[in-house]
């Protein structure tokens, strides 16, 4: 994960993945194949409650896989809830730290189970330009730093 912003509602940034041999990806990149996990304070290391949302299973359409060839990249920028601004006005903590897990694609109609490649971050809290207050979009200004 590249570019990684935290704003205290969202985390977000660029999903970069590089085919360490042919393999076919789920281009849609998103919560089918993608989870956020293990959200916890900066400051104690404590775990956080966060969103979790569920949503709806997409069946995979064949247009949706990419052949992704060895020393190949491919990226998405997406962005995940973590804190609801109705439920804690304030948002998060000034800094957070995460893992980001993606799967190689299940059968057709599974859940993938297959967690393949994880990304362990953290992010420092940047509200938007010109903004006095958190809101409930990425900030414009990087805050990271990952493994």
């Amino acid at each position: 994960m590249e570019e990684v912003r935290y704003d205290g509602f969202w985390v977000s940034g660029r999903i970069l993945l590089e085919g360490r041999s042919d393999t076919f990806v789920d281009r849609r990149l998103n919560e089918q194949t993608i989870s956020l996990t293990n959200v916890r304070s900066c400051d104690s290391d404590a775990k956080l409650s966060f969103a979790q949302v569920d949503y709806y299973w997409q069946e995979r359409k064949p247009s949706d896989l990419l052949m992704l060839k060895q020393h190949e990249y491919f990226g998405k920028t997406d962005r995940f809830m973590l804190f609801v601004e109705e439920v804690d006005p304030q948002g998060g903590p000034d800094c957070i730290r995460f893992s980001l897990h993606w799967a190689l694609p299940a059968e057709e109609g599974e859940v993938p189970k297959n967690w393949v490649s994880t990304f362990e971050g953290k992010a420092v809290r940047t509200p938007a330009p010109g903004d006095s207050a958190p809101t409930n979009t990425p900030s414009s200004l990087p805050g990271i730093e990952g493994t």
